[in-house]
């Protein structure tokens, strides 16, 4: 056989050129891609960061109307408690823990008692619920609130937080019967206080619109119910409860502990005429759950203490 004869020089050049341009149309097809992938990217990360900064826009908006909000609340809360305070007559160092009295022996004492229960009181305010985070707040208490709690003063006007032994020792000796008592009082006169000052407004409201239609003016409501001290248990191992006799605005006027081996029921008509003593029930609704849905309960209500009841009645009960 005779042997192929080889290309033209022209062939191989055009070829050569072909060659050249699928791999010039390749790279450019490759640039393309790669170019079309790079915009894709830039375009997603342009959406996220956009998205991020909606998202960061829209959590600053609520963050600030949470703090404006906030503050309203803080501002009105406040408000409420300076009305509040005036209307207890006192500050709560002065009116209540000033009457309870000092177990300790009067030798050697150099931090008051009403000092000490003001400090934990602060603690507690601030969300110090055990004892070693109640000691330990009031050992770091800073010089302003030590003042306004009455603490003791060096002779250079320093004022020294009590140590946590001293704060353990008060509140295991101290009648929480009697600072519960106190404590009631107080609050049962301001609240006294502030009914008054309401029911002066609305006369003076009445005489300005005689004849406005008025609608009937509520009752002042006082409710009971006992609660589970979490935590809190006895030397026999049982929980304590805890009757309590609070305003529809949750102030407490009177509260005590039920016995381990009774319940509510034989409890709240003490509780009742010991606050009608201080407070008179005259004139209110009185509140409680199914448990006190008693005769004696609406007797002693309409009866003794001159007061209305709503009670709740259970339709099991009947049957």
């Amino acid at each position: 056989m005779l042997p192929a004869s080889p290309p033209a020089a022209g062939e191989v050049l055009a070829e050569a050129e072909r060659i050249v341009r699928e791999e010039q149309d390749r790279e450019l097809e490759r640039d393309r891609r790669k170019a079309r992938r790079k915009a894709l990217q830039e375009e997603k990360q342009r959406l996220a960061r956009e998205e991020r900064e909606r998202k960061a826009a829209g959590q600053r908006e609520r963050d600030e109307r949470l703090r404006a909000t906030a503050d309203r609340r803080r501002l009105a809360l406040a408000e409420q408690v300076r009305e509040r305070g005036a209307a207890c007559g006192g500050s709560v160092t002065n009116r209540v823990f000033a009457d309870v009295p000092d177990p300790r022996d009067p030798r050697g004492v150099r931090h008051s008692l009403p000092s000490i229960l003001a400090l934990v009181l602060m603690a507690v305010l601030r969300g110090h619920a055990s004892l070693a985070a109640v000691t330990a707040w009031t050992g770091r208490a800073d010089q302003e609130l030590l003042a306004a709690a009455g603490a003791r003063a060096l002779p250079d006007g320093t004022r020294v937080p009590p140590c946590g032994r001293t704060v353990t020792r008060v509140l295991g000796q101290v009648d929480p019967d009697i600072t519960d008592d106190c404590a009631s009082r107080y609050l049962a006169g301001g609240e006294r206080a502030l009914q008054a000052a309401g029911r002066g407004d609305e006369q003076q409201e009445q005489q300005e619109e005689e004849e406005e239609e008025k609608e009937p003016a509520l009752m002042p409501q006082v409710a009971s119910d006992g609660k589970y001290l979490r935590g809190a248990r006895r030397e026999d191992g049982t929980t304590r409860i805890l009757l309590s006799a609070v305003t529809p605005g949750g102030v407490t006027l009177a509260q005590r502990e039920i016995p381990s081996k009774t319940n509510e029921v034989p409890e709240i008509g003490p509780m009742l005429r010991e606050l009608n003593e201080y407070y008179p029930l005259a004139g209110h609704v009185l509140t409680a759950d199914a448990l006190h849905t008693t005769a004696a309960f609406a007797s002693l209500a309409a009866g003794e203490l001159k007061a209305g009841a709503v009670l709740t009645v259970i339709i099991s009960s009947l049957n």
